[in-house]
């Protein structure tokens, strides 16, 4: 994974960590059960974390980092 890559995905984790659920279940157009196995796998890091398909992933991060 890239330099860019990585810090992404960092950004990624950090607001997944950070933003109200109700925020995040709009956005990503996810729901709470899945919200809840996504912080999860963030927090434990995970070793067979999914990828995120969720069509609000690009929305959140431009909505955040720019």
């Amino acid at each position: 994974m890239s330099e860019k890559e990585q810090e992404l995905v960092q950004k990624f984790d950090e607001l997944i960590l950070t933003l109200p659920d109700h925020e995040l279940i709009e956005i990503l157009g996810c729901s709470d059960k899945t919200l809840y196995r996504l912080r999860n796998q963030i927090r434990y890091r995970s070793v067979h974390r999914e990828p995120v398909q969720y069509k609000g992933v690009i929305k959140l991060l431009l909505r955040y980092l720019l």
